[in-house]
């Protein structure tokens, strides 16, 4: 036959299937694409823009044996075909396959280095990634894009910095990958350095600087870039929400979603997700309701949202037996409902039934059993649970410790093969609230890093056990340290006050707290004072502290004056008599019973 009669022949043949070309461009379903296929495949044998059409559909569909089957039927297959078949190995994750067609490819282009090359890049490989970039003959926009991401993605800010102002040409992309490391290393200055220099901004980019701003709680900034935006389109719209729920911004994360002309199920799980983090539970249940699908990810809050209180373990159960879908979340979050309120015998039977366990969710079991002080339970998961870092061993050192076995929690933390500084700081705790002082501060002394949490668990030691004097003296150390006390470690050291009659001192270091370091007291600091007051039979400076606090008065400390009152009725009756009518004023129940209570 003729050649052109040949070629005649094949576009005749290709106009055929003309009206499937689009499907075959667009198959995302491995069934349609295997329909698609066996409506052509008498053709691909002399046609390759059909064939690699197919090769291309398979890999979309991560279908790769399927799409190496069609290739090797190619007889001939030239650049394109080799390109499209090293693609179709790197998205799908086959990586040494995809570098055995890279090796054999007889001719390269850009386009095949770069897919290689994003590859290593998106599966962590760096150091191949790095050799890959330096071998390549030609580097283009994308290859330094792609090398910029690696060091992005490992956190690697100083080689990010550097190969982005190596780079000889940037992109739009370069510029937000640039802006984005600095974001993800917590360098809003120089992430908005970034910004405000980029040639021009799409909304990608806008889009990531207002969700960091939102995220870090600068409303103002994240709001004045949204409305400079010139398209604020779903996928903002919805990185906002979402951004805004992440910090606990309810109000913001709601006028976003109310001003949303369009909303998908992304929408309406970032705006329920506000909610469960501000444990709304009502507004929660409002929202899942209204929602127009419920999808893995809306289910799995709203099992967080009911795990939030006991009385709603069953509503979260009742939700879970109903979801069509599960994931490993899923199990998670109902089994921490259960574990965290206690009913350990419940989570225990999901945690048996889960499909499949992670990390996670082992240590969730072993923490909920050291919790509730049943360490033989807790032991008996540490021994089956896979160790891949130092959490089961310090939430063992801190279980055994809190159930006063110090000796046992000793020779788990002898045993931890890499020591973090949660470890110490747990043997440290364990010490000191099981009063083995020297023991703690023998340990205390041995560690070449100290946090806040180590210095406040020795001062916390010490102001129990009657060491008032010491655990004053270590506070000082720490604040010599240059460490900044936090309201948990003031309370520490008020308590050892007003527990050895330094009063006036006590007072000092309420004052301290705001006037120095920026922390507002809270109720449970100034009764502490008013308590070391009462304790001494000073009822008329106890009733100033409570009364001259920012607060109304609630139970605890009106239950602190009275109970002064009691053991010193001699002192002042009418301020007994006046905290007595505070309580029947509030007429709440429970503060009543509790006054009863003190004078029975």
């Amino acid at each position: 036959m003729p050649v052109n009669s040949n070629r005649s022949a094949h576009y005749e043949q290709r106009e055929s299937h003309k009206d499937l070309l689009p499907e075959l461009r667009s198959c995302r379903d491995l069934t349609q694409a295997k329909r698609l296929h066996s409506l052509i495949a008498p053709r691909l044998h002399s046609d390759k823009f059909l064939a690699n059409l197919v090769v291309q559909m398979y890999g979309r569909c991560h279908s790769v044996e399927e799409a190496r089957a069609v290739f090797d039927g190619i007889r001939e297959p030239d650049l394109y075909t080799w390109t499209l078949m090293l693609v179709a190995y790197a998205q799908n994750g086959h990586l040494e396959e995809a570098k055995l067609i890279f090796d054999r490819m007889p001719v390269r282009n850009s386009v095949s280095w770069n897919a290689l090359l994003v590859a290593y890049t998106q599966a962590g490989y760096l150091t191949q990634s790095w050799k890959l970039f330096q071998e390549m003959p030609e580097k283009t926009v994308i290859s330094w894009t792609t090398i910029l991401q690696a060091y992005a993605q490992e956190g690697n800010l100083e080689a990010t910095k550097h190969t982005f102002d190596t780079m000889p040409k940037k992109n739009i992309y370069s510029w937000t990958v640039m802006m984005q490391a600095y974001i993800a290393g917590g360098r809003l200055d120089h992430a908005q350095s970034i910004f405000v220099s980029m040639p021009y901004r799409n909304t990608v980019s806008c889009t990531a600087m207002a969700a960091a701003y939102a995220q870090d709680g600068n409303i103002p900034k994240a709001e004045d870039i949204t409305s400079g935006m010139p398209i604020l389109d779903l996928v903002s719209q919805n990185a906002m929400v979402a951004a805004f729920s992440q910090r606990g911004f309810v109000e913001e994360a709601k006028k976003t979603f109310d001003g949303m002309l369009e909303r998908d199920i992304i929408s309406w799980s970032a705006l329920l997700q506000a909610f469960v983090e501000n444990q709304d539970l009502e507004k929660c249940n409002r929202v899942f309701d209204r929602m127009p699908e419920h999808n893995l990810v809306a289910c799995n809050s709203m099992i967080s949202a009911y795990a939030q209180s006991d009385r709603h373990c069953e509503q979260a159960k009742s939700l879970f037996d109903k979801m069509p879908e599960r994931d490993v979340l899923s199990w998670t979050s109902i089994m921490q409902a259960f574990a965290q309120h206690g009913h350990l015998e419940d989570a225990k039977v999901l945690f048996d039934q889960m499909p499949m366990k992670d990390v996670i969710s082992w240590t969730l079991l072993l923490h909920a059993y050291a919790r509730e002080g049943q360490m033989v339970c807790a032991q008996g998961v540490f021994e089956s649970m896979p160790l891949d870092d130092a959490v089961p061993w310090n939430i063992l050192v801190g279980g055994y410790s809190q159930a006063g076995d110090v000796a046992e929690a000793r020779s788990i933390f002898n045993k931890i093969p890499e020591r973090n500084i949660l470890s110490w700081n747990s043997m440290v705790v364990g010490y000191a609230q099981n009063g083995h002082l020297d023991g703690a501060r023998n340990l205390f002394e041995k560690m070449s890093k100290r946090t806040l949490v180590t210095w406040t668990a020795l001062i916390a030691g010490y102001a129990h056990f009657g060491h008032g004097r010491d655990a004053i003296q270590i506070f000082h150390e720490m604040e010599v340290e240059g460490i900044d006390p936090d309201d948990l470690c003031f309370l520490k050291v008020i308590s050892a006050c007003t527990h050895i009659g330094l009063l006036e001192k006590a007072l000092n270091y309420l004052l301290s707290m705001s006037s120095d370091h920026c922390l507002e007291p809270s109720q449970e600091h100034y009764v502490c004072v008013a308590d070391g007051f009462g304790r001494i039979g000073n009822l008329k400076r106890a009733e100033e502290v409570i009364y001259g606090m920012p607060y109304k008065p609630n139970a605890e400390a009106l239950g602190a004056l009275l109970g002064a009152c009691r053991i010193h009725p001699q002192n002042s009756p009418t301020i007994g008599k006046r905290a007595a009518n505070q309580v029947l004023r509030d007429n709440n129940p429970k503060d009543v019973h509790r006054l009863l209570h003190i004078f029975t």
